[in-house]
């Protein structure tokens, strides 16, 4: 230890001798620590260029993908206001629901079963009526084989918007598929062709729901 001080008590009394005798000495010096500070600061600032694109770029990428699901929920919140068309296949059963339609929370629209049974319905606060002489009558069993989160737009906006989708392109069509959920699970299909839904389509081994829209 006493021989470490000792080395460094001549180095340093040799560097001060020559820093202050030999010519041109200091100002090798300067030059070294001047490189060497002009260095650090390169480094510094590279690193802090490196990381300010490092979060431009991340700013950038959540901008995206928050402007593509602003794009994806006004698409699909056009659901709302279309008038569509829903075909339920559950084996030998087979409805059509025409002309479905919602407006202030109320839903309206044809039941027609495969015997061409046709009503008018009405879905007014998760309850099912059927208008007679445009009265409303209550009917539990018309809709009993359907699943409204499917027929009513607003609660299918939801699902839609609320869970996991993988997304394909091809031109201008644009395909969301889905792995849903609820009592069982469904796989869904969405088509958006030029900025408007065209169809959804859900389905799992036991029915299927196909819906277009005007």
């Amino acid at each position: 230890m006493k021989k470490d001080n000792k080395d460094n008590n001549s180095f340093f009394e040799s560097f001060k001798y020559n820093y202050n005798n030999l010519e041109g000495f200091d100002s090798l010096v300067k030059l070294i620590i001047f490189f060497a500070f002009s260095l650090i600061i390169l480094i510094f600032g590279r690193v802090a260029v490196q990381q300010d694109r490092e979060e431009a770029e991340k700013r950038k990428e959540i901008n995206q993908v928050n402007q593509s699901e602003n794009i994806f929920k006004r698409q699909v919140e056009q659901i709302i206001k279309k008038e569509g068309t829903i075909k339920i296949t559950k084996g030998d059963y087979v409805v059509m629901l025409k002309n479905v339609k919602e407006s202030d929370g109320i839903i309206n629209g044809f039941f027609q079963d495969s015997n061409k049974v046709s009503k008018e319905f009405r879905i007014k606060e998760n309850k099912v009526y059927e208008l007679v002489f445009d009265e409303e009558e209550e009917n539990e069993i018309l809709l009993s084989e359907l699943n409204l989160d499917f027929i009513i737009p607003s609660l299918l906006v939801g699902i839609l918007e609320d869970n996991e989708k993988l997304e394909e392109k091809d031109g201008n069509t644009i395909y969301y598929t889905y792995n849903y959920a609820s009592d069982v699970s469904y796989t869904i299909s969405l088509k958006i062709e030029s900025d408007n839904v065209q169809s959804i389509n859900i389905s799992n081994d036991n029915v299927i729901y196909e819906i277009t829209y005007k």
